[in-house]
């Protein structure tokens, strides 16, 4: 096992660069699967989203040894973002347990600008102590920083449209795990052959999802009376003793008492 995870993430097993690894891998695939859900119109796609920027950036961040706790400046907004998300799905009427009846909106330009304003504030604040110094933002060799948290910022803003009905807001995770999975292919840096195939294998599996929820939200919305099925005939309202239903005239009353 200890050989397995030296070759998938290019460290010793047990130390905070290799855990740190496997974290952030773990992090994106949890992210693959909440789009699934999220893909159904299923609330339980929140919480694995959730999940996921908890293990991942929020972990990575609170991990023992790491003395450097700017770094939760960045991780804690993308938790947040799937959790804005998550407030807006609950505004739209449940169709079942967990499913609900999210209608698409329509397509804003004004939208789509205010998420890329997201994605950039995100991106900044992922780079944490160095915001104190503006010049290092801006330097020579920052291009990988920026592209980096730029693509995963683009995945955690586009969780803010999703959860407001935007169907064209799955573009941002496309678009986002795209972006990393071909800078990962094309700057294999120094990692192992094998872990360079689980992080491309993250990152495609979350493009792979955001296609599918793209098109799956091309459906129409779940029909309410599709919920009967799910809660089961207990749930289901029992008709009121002494009534007969007619065909003809709907709800009529029992026999009449004898009286003239």
């Amino acid at each position: 096992m200890n050989e397995l995870i030296q070759n998938i993430t290019g460290y010793p097993a047990g130390t905070a660069a290799s855990t740190m690894s496997l974290l952030t891998v773990v992090s994106f695939v949890l992210i693959a699967v909440g789009l699934v859900f999220l893909a159904r119109r299923n609330d339980l796609g929140w919480w694995v989203v959730m999940l996921g920027y908890f293990a991942g950036p929020i972990a990575i961040s609170l991990y023992p040894g790491q003395s450097n706790l700017w770094t939760l400046l960045g991780a804690f907004p993308l938790f947040a973002c799937a959790a804005v998300g998550m407030y807006g799905f609950s505004r739209s009427e449940l169709a079942g347990r967990f499913t609900r009846r999210v209608h698409n909106q329509r397509f804003s330009v004004v939208a789509v600008i205010a998420l890329l304003a997201l994605a950039f504030v995100l991106a900044l604040l992922q780079f944490g102590q160095a915001l104190t110094e503006p010049k290092v933002l801006f330097g020579e060799g920052m291009l990988v920083p920026w592209l980096s948290y730029g693509f995963t910022a683009l995945i955690a803003a586009g969780f803010v449209g999703i959860g407001f009905g935007g169907r064209w807001a799955w573009f941002f995770p496309l678009v986002g795990s795209l972006g990393l999975a071909l800078y990962t292919a094309t700057h294999p840096a120094s990692r192992p052959d094998l872990g360079l195939f689980v992080y491309l294998f993250a990152y495609v599996v979350v493009l792979i999802t955001s296609v599918y929820g793209f098109f799956a939200w091309g459906s129409p919305v779940p029909d309410a009376a599709e919920s009967a099925a799910d809660q089961g005939e207990d749930e289901a309202e029992p008709t009121p003793s002494g009534t007969e239903i007619d065909d003809a005239e709907g709800v009529t009353e029992g026999p009449p008492s004898g009286k003239n």
